[in-house]
């Protein structure tokens, strides 16, 4: 079994709007072992499809969760400095990477669909939107009628 990221305490899956989901985790900076930091995830749902955004690696508990709520099917990168727990999904669900052009990984994931401005994303009805000014691409506008990747 490929080797990723040791599972962080996180919190339980809470709805936040009808069919999406928000958890809050941990994050602690591989290269300095005294900095932690909270972090966010956000699971959205379409019929029984799930797509995961900015992804945090859940211990045995918050997986039974995840999977009562239905099938991982896409998995979004936000941006430079996210994407830590991205292999292990991709390697548990066989899910497909959604990411800005110009990542690059650490743990053998590739690109399966990268996220343009103004194409559409993972979920139906979502489109991207590109922070263009950041040196790393960063992208997630939450919309209030309805997700924009």
């Amino acid at each position: 079994m490929p080797q990723f990221p040791p599972q962080l305490p996180h919190g339980e899956f809470q709805e936040i709007f009808p069919d999406i989901f928000f958890l809050t985790g941990q994050i602690k900076v591989e290269s300095d072992p005294i900095s932690e930091f909270s972090r966010n995830m956000v699971v959205i749902r379409d019929g029984m499809d799930l797509t995961l955004v900015n992804s945090i690696r859940l211990n045995s508990a918050g997986l039974a969760a995840l999977d009562h709520l239905g099938t991982v099917k896409a998995i979004v990168r936000l941006g430079g400095f996210h994407g830590r727990d991205d292999a292990f999904y991709l390697n548990r669900n066989q899910a497909d990477l959604w990411t800005p052009e110009g990542m690059t990984f650490t743990r053998g994931e590739k690109t399966d669909q990268f996220l343009v401005d103004g194409r559409d994303g993972p979920i139906p009805g979502s489109s991207a939107f590109v922070f263009d000014t950041p040196e790393l691409p960063v992208k997630f506008v939450p919309d209030p009628g309805h997700f924009r990747y």
